[in-house]
């Protein structure tokens, strides 16, 4: 299997989008935005693709690449489906039936390309005259076209994750492009490539999530995970300046009344602005003004 520079570009931007998660994952210990669906079809259609490890060797590099790939995926859905008690993790938003809407359908698929297709293996274990490796290698090429989906519509409805997470779908979608450009460069470049029209046609449709992954990765949620702090300050002194009201003598409840509106006016703002809703630091430090203001909590 030869090398070239975007086969290079698309091994680094994939492995890169991994070790992003890893990070995220063991250091950070923030499992906020990442998808588990997401990350259990990963881990499906890696083993599905690198079970050739055990029948063929290319190079040291090809075989430690599917190692990291298989091992990296095993442990990020091992922290996403055991989460510590200190690890930052929700997935309520993470609705999209992977199983009976992505996995069974590519499984199927990849069947009926396996009985009626061309063989692209000589080796492995034939049924019937269908290889095994080969429906297996079909069946993770179809299911990496569906495998953000969940992760693009967790993240359409829960706003709660950080640059990490953007860069890593931006990445993953660069690692698709790199593949492409690899495609085309091998086929003028080596005469006895052989052409895998199925691959180009899952490659180009999971390349179309550009648009959307170009709008995710500029369009920076608020709040950012390392702006946190930050977004704590101003909130706390947004309240406390809504507190000088009342004691600039404008009077306790002409004060109460106008500190009222301008919370209710930063909620609604912070709520409506490109439909994002407010953090939840955010919203507890406004709901703690709006108890100051209306008496119902002692100001000590």
């Amino acid at each position: 299997m030869s090398m070239n520079f975007f086969r290079l570009c698309g091994d680094g931007a994939h492995q890169l989008a991994i070790c992003l998660l890893l990070y995220q994952l063991i250091w950070k210990e923030d499992g906020r935005g990442i998808s588990l669906k997401t990350q259990e079809i990963f881990l499906l259609l890696s083993v599905a693709r690198y079970l050739d490890l055990f029948t063929l060797f290319y190079s040291l590099y090809n075989s430690v690449a599917k190692v990291f790939y298989i091992t990296a995926s095993l442990w990020i859905v091992k922290s996403l489906r055991f989460p510590s008690r200190r690890m930052r993790h929700e997935q309520e938003d993470d609705i999209v039936p992977h199983c009976c809407g992505l996995i069974l359908p590519s499984l199927i698929l990849a069947i009926l390309c396996g009985y009626f297709g061309s063989a692209w293996y000589s080796y492995s274990y034939s049924l019937d005259g269908v290889s095994l490796l080969e429906v297996l290698w079909t069946y993770s090429i179809i299911q990496e076209t569906t495998a953000m989906i969940p992760q693009l519509v967790f993240m359409h409805r829960n706003r709660d994750w950080g640059p990490i997470v953007a860069k890593y779908v931006f990445l993953m979608w660069l690692y698709r492009l790199m593949y492409i450009f690899n495609w085309v460069y091998r086929s003028y470049k080596e005469p006895m490539y052989q052409h895998h029209y199925l691959v180009y046609t899952c490659g180009v449709l999971q390349s179309l999530t550009v648009p959307y992954a170009w709008f995710v990765y500029l369009r920076h949620p608020r709040p950012l995970l390392e702006e946190e702090e930050q977004d704590v300050r101003d909130s706390e002194e947004m309240a406390y300046s809504l507190l000088d009201i009342i004691e600039d003598g404008e009077g306790e409840n002409s004060g109460s009344v106008e500190m009222e509106r301008n919370v209710e006016a930063t909620d609604v703002h912070s709520s409506s602005e490109g439909g994002i809703e407010s953090p939840w630091w955010v919203r507890r430090d406004l709901e703690l003004t709006k108890e100051i203001a209306t008496g119902s909590v002692d100001d000590k």
